[in-house]
């Protein structure tokens, strides 16, 4: 069982290198006390410098960075890898072109933690791109992972239990206990440079099943979009 306290911030990386200075910038500025989390980088069949780069990038002493190889691709194969690796109560999914604002894990964990049944936060993303957004990006926004989640705040109804993986906080146990149950992911994210997705959906999905809170719009996200992708 997940029992030491805290928070795991689990990155799913392909061919990331160039991507992990900004990345961890970001999660350097951190203000949650360092004793209440740490970092899981998972090596997803990369071809390039990804392992290397993030023990030499990485500018947090205080703060524990594992770095581990995860042959198999798929992103939700390394998620699973992230589950079975991590010590920690809670998991926080940050994409590798994520930048978690400074309060992001310490606003995480304090809500999570007062909520006892609930199983997985989802936050607010705002778009970073050197360019201006295009026209239609608005109406698309909810496929990048960006924007509200919905008009309030609160529990996710029924009728659509999800919040997406980018940012998602996730009660280790509840996720540990669908497994047990039975649960086996049928869709593998993202394999290689192929944007696949609905993983995250699915894992929501599977845990609103099993009658675990969905919680939406907790927290405020920056940098979800990457701007190579539009």
């Amino acid at each position: 069982m997940n029992s030491t306290p805290g928070i795991e911030v689990i990155i799913c990386t392909y061919n990331g290198a160039p991507r992990l200075p900004a990345l961890f910038a970001a999660l350097a500025s951190q203000t949650l006390a360092a004793s209440r989390w740490s970092v899981l980088l998972i090596d997803n069949a990369s071809t390039d410098t990804t392992s290397a780069d993030a023990r030499r990038l990485w500018s947090r002493p205080d703060v524990l960075l594992r770095v581990i190889n995860e042959p198999k691709p798929g992103q939700m194969h390394a998620r699973e890898r992230g589950r079975l690796e991590t010590p920690r109560e809670f998991v926080c999914f940050c994409d590798d072109d994520n930048l978690l604002a400074p309060d992001y894990l310490e606003t995480a964990l304090a809500l999570i933690e007062s909520q006892p049944a609930t199983a997985a936060l989802g936050g607010c993303g705002e778009p970073i791109s050197d360019a201006p957004l295009p026209g239609w990006f608005s109406a698309a926004a909810s496929g990048y992972a960006v924007g509200p989640q919905a008009s309030t705040e609160g529990e996710v109804p029924a009728s659509r239990a999800y919040v997406y993986g980018a940012g998602m906080i996730v009660r280790s146990h509840a996720w540990t206990q669908l497994v047990r149950s039975g649960f086996r992911s049928r869709l593998a994210g993202r394999v290689g440079s192929k944007l696949k997705s609905g993983d995250d959906n699915e894992l929501c999905l599977a845990l609103a099943l099993a009658a675990q809170q969905i919680i939406r719009n907790g927290l405020a996200l920056l940098g979800v979009s990457a701007p190579e992708t539009m």
